[in-house]
């Protein structure tokens, strides 16, 4: 009877070893970077396979998530994406709403979706700028179980230089996205309170911080660490936002 108990103990530990991995893979977790330069916002949205798949004009179309060609990539970025960003992704300085344009919608060698979004022409004007972006994708598809882990730089890089960016620089703030958090409150500094900081010495990268004043970078309300810890640790070897990918 104990040697029974034994092996069913064993038995189940197994299973469960082995189906957590598979089941975090299946995780709808997705992470996004943000850009904030002198009069622009750049934004890259990742998206797994699995999670790109849950867009439904993606799963109405029948499109296979594995095989999706570079002339259906700028067909789905113009036909689908950016009437769904339009509805699902907004914008504000200060009270104005920008318009977001899709870029671009890049795949890499392993399938790994990144949609390129962008507001040009923004007036940061004032000391401080007060800057929210409505983050809504995917929470009615994957029923509000969506998570988007949101990170945000200050800097006019473009090209391989934004690429050493995400590679290498900690990010100045940031916040998760999900179906309970899904703005993002952010103060960035204006050229005059920049000129200030550099006069003192001080990077311009200590001068933009999220709501709330603090230095370290934080997560969004509810502070989702956990599912930082577990995503990054599975995906730290690739950053696909690249501005050379998929051409």
């Amino acid at each position: 009877m104990l040697f029974k108990k034994l092996i069913s103990f064993v038995i189940t530990a197994l299973f469960l070893s082995i189906a957590a991995p598979l089941l975090a893979h299946d995780l709808p977790l997705g992470d996004s970077r943000w850009v904030f330069g002198s009069d622009t916002i750049v934004g890259c949205i990742d998206f797994k396979p699995t999670l790109f798949s849950e867009f439904k004009a993606i799963k109405d179309g029948h499109y296979d998530v594995y095989s999706i060609s570079a002339e259906q990539l700028q067909q789905i970025a113009t036909d689908i994406m950016q009437p769904y960003i339009n509805k699902k992704l907004s914008i504000t300085v200060n009270g104005k709403t920008y318009p977001v344009k899709v870029t671009k919608l890049t795949k890499n060698p392993i399938n790994l979706y990144t949609l390129w979004v962008s507001v040009d022409n923004v007036s940061f004007n004032k000391t401080v700028n007060q800057v929210k972006i409505g983050y809504s994708l995917l929470f009615d598809e994957s029923n509000n179980e969506h998570i988007n882990l949101a990170f945000g730089y200050r800097s006019d890089v473009t090209g391989d230089a934004l690429q050493r960016l995400f590679d290498l620089a900690h990010p100045d703030f940031q916040t998760t996205f999900d179906s309970k958090n899904q703005v993002w409150e952010l103060s960035i500094n204006g050229p005059a309170a920049l000129a200030a900081v550099e006069d003192k010495t001080v990077t311009p990268a200590a001068g933009a911080e999220s709501k709330g004043g603090a230095e370290a970078p934080e997560t969004g309300k509810g502070g989702n660490r956990h599912y930082e810890k577990r995503y990054r640790g599975q995906h730290a070897a690739a950053r696909p936002c690249s501005e050379k990918d998929g051409e």
